[in-house]
């Protein structure tokens, strides 16, 4: 191989190594589904009509908020009660719910009023309220558990919400609640899943990629035992690793 043929591999190979790497910033973990239908499926059209109409499943982040002594304890319900309203401000969160926002209808000959579920600002009528809810079958397991120790905030966020939006979201939800002595706090829901998913791909792609170089190193030695050789060989496979990955992000 001339000179001139090396020269222009390295300089081949150098462009399209500046492009891949300029490109990482560009790849994007993507959520969406419907990439994986054929344009034109008639199940597809179906699906895209009745979301449309009917706004998709998962535009919802549930907040479980424990406490093992029971939830009917008025300075606990106060929390909760500010938590919710509170949520309705962080970004991307279009409404809040939970039992302490929730009323009765009650119609009267006057017309139509209501009652809240939990009167929290008289604690002696915990006792009555706990018995009723407890018998609601629209509120157990939905906003509470059935032995009266955790309570759900429901928190309905942007449809089709992407990654940007929903670390966002997180970044705010995680600040408020870090503000509140909750026991135990668990999290459900689009924006809190595609937030922990990335970050975990990107810790497997990284333990990942550590362990393989390592192991290739180590093959490496014992059967060159050069060091050029075995640095030839590293580099070869790295600047694979890396056009490929700049492949995908282009």
């Amino acid at each position: 191989m001339s000179v001139r043929v090396r020269l222009f591999s390295l300089v081949v190979f150098g462009v399209l190594a500046a492009v891949s790497g300029a490109g990482l910033e560009r790849l994007r973990y993507s959520f969406d589904f419907e990439q994986f239908f054929p344009n034109g499926d008639p199940d597809l059209e179906f699906f895209r009509r009745f979301v449309e109409d009917f706004e998709p499943d998962d535009n919802f982040l549930l907040i479980a908020l424990e406490r093992p002594a029971g939830v009917f304890d008025s300075a606990f319900l106060a929390r909760v009660h500010d938590l919710t309203l509170r949520c309705r401000q962080v970004p991307h969160v279009l409404a809040s719910q939970s039992l302490t926002t929730i009323a009765y209808p009650l119609k009267t000959p006057f017309g139509l009023t209501s009652i809240p579920v939990v009167h929290l600002d008289e604690p002696a009528r915990y006792p009555a309220d706990r018995r009723r809810i407890l018998q609601d079958e629209r509120l157990v397991m939905n906003f509470i558990s059935e032995d009266a120790t955790a309570l759900t905030v429901y928190l309905k966020v942007k449809n089709s919400i992407q990654l940007a939006e929903a670390r966002e979201l997180m970044d705010g939800l995680d600040a408020l609640l870090a503000e509140y002595p909750f026991e135990e706090v668990y999290l459900l829901g689009r924006p809190y899943f595609q937030v922990e998913m990335v970050d975990m791909q990107r810790r497997e792609v990284l333990v990942t990629t550590l362990l393989a170089g390592l192991l290739v190193t180590l093959v490496m030695v014992f059967l060159y035992r050069r060091f050029w050789s075995i640095a030839l060989t590293l580099v070869s496979l790295g600047l694979g690793m890396l056009l490929f990955m700049g492949f995908l992000a282009w």
